[in-house]
């Protein structure tokens, strides 16, 4: 089955998972997902959402209403958090900066007082840390963090969405502190090609997001690219013609692999995986549009030696990233690109 052929298919898709994100948004504007002890998130989940599926036709009043709702909720430092509950940290407001390109809430002030909030999380080593030692509360108070050594670190997850953010508002990938995070990046890469999370299972997410911050940086030819792609390839393509990689359980992860290989040149053997990825992605949508979900986020040092896994079981994370991997294929080149 060629890309063209698949087309109309992915579109029914997009159509019935976006229908799907209407029925779940709030009345208030947000998506609500991941149940933890401070409750569940609703201003992470919906930047993350809606940087997932801005630009899909059908996509817009979905978009307009939850970015509303988030411009109101920016805390007095500048950035935004888990939720109101939980102080702001870097990795929400990074993905608000991604968020707010898509509609008209853009304020030079605002994006700007959030640009700094990020760079505030910077380290020594270049990377950048979800939390902050100190930050600011829902009251207005300042008080000291208590949270495991890994929330107060650089982390490639974090510092990968960051980069992206920073680079999208403007921000020079010569400048000094951007500089710095790319060269963390760099130096945190695996001998496999891929990098590793640490608030997430897997090295999909993190390895979409390192690729796609370094390629717009200038850092990455083609053929690392290609490298990068042909690892993920490589590691899917017997799984996927044989059982599908058990995709009921991996969609999220699945979905990233899929954009990261939608950033490679079109070779026969990425074509071929796309193709079979594309598929078994239609084949597990559910009746009422979503994807199923699966233990995905990763909550470190929950309790002192315990380590969380949880799902999004209201499926909104996981179906917005499958929609925007699947709405991506759509305009993936059909020529094969000769190496």
């Amino acid at each position: 089955m060629t890309i063209e052929a698949l087309a109309p298919r992915v579109d029914a898709a997009i159509s019935r998972g976006l229908s799907f994100l209407n029925t779940a948004q709030h009345s208030n504007g947000f998506w609500v997902d991941f149940e933890t002890v401070p409750g569940s998130s609703d201003e992470w989940v919906s930047a993350f959402i809606i940087s997932h599926i801005a630009g899909i036709a059908g996509s817009e009043m979905l978009v307009k209403t939850a970015l509303s709702a988030l411009t109101k909720r920016k805390r007095s430092e500048g950035g935004w958090g888990f939720n109101l509950k939980v102080a702001p940290d870097c990795d929400s407001t990074a993905w608000v900066l991604q968020a707010l390109l898509s509609g008209p809430f853009i304020r030079p002030v605002m994006t700007r007082r959030a640009i700094d909030f990020l760079y505030e999380h910077q380290m020594e080593d270049g990377g950048f840390a979800t939390y902050r030692e100190y930050s600011s509360q829902p009251n207005g108070n300042t008080k000291s963090i208590t949270t495991p050594n890994g929330w107060l670190s650089s982390q490639v997850c974090v510092t990968a969405a960051t980069i992206i953010a920073l680079l999208v508002h403007g921000e020079s990938p010569k400048k000094k502190q951007l500089l710095d995070a790319i060269i963390y990046i760099e130096t945190n890469r695996l001998n496999s090609g891929m990098w590793s999370s640490y608030w997430w299972r897997g090295d999909s997410y993190v390895t979409y997001l390192a690729t796609l911050g370094l390629t717009w940086a200038n850092r990455l030819t083609i053929e690392d690219i290609s490298g990068i792609a042909d690892v993920i390839a490589t590691n899917l393509c017997s799984n996927v013609s044989s059982s599908l990689i058990n995709i009921k359980q991996e969609i999220f992860y699945t979905s990233y692999s899929l954009l990261t290989l939608l950033l490679s040149p079109n070779t026969m053997k990425v074509r071929s995986t796309i193709i079979e990825i594309i598929r078994a992605l239609l084949k597990e949508q559910l009746p009422d549009g979503s994807w199923p979900s699966a233990p995905i986020l990763l909550i470190p040092e929950s309790q002192p030696g315990l380590t969380e896994l949880i799902a999004d079981e209201g499926r909104t994370f996981t179906t917005s990233t499958a929609l925007k991997a699947i709405s991506q294929f759509c305009n993936y080149p059909s020529k094969i690109f000769q190496a």
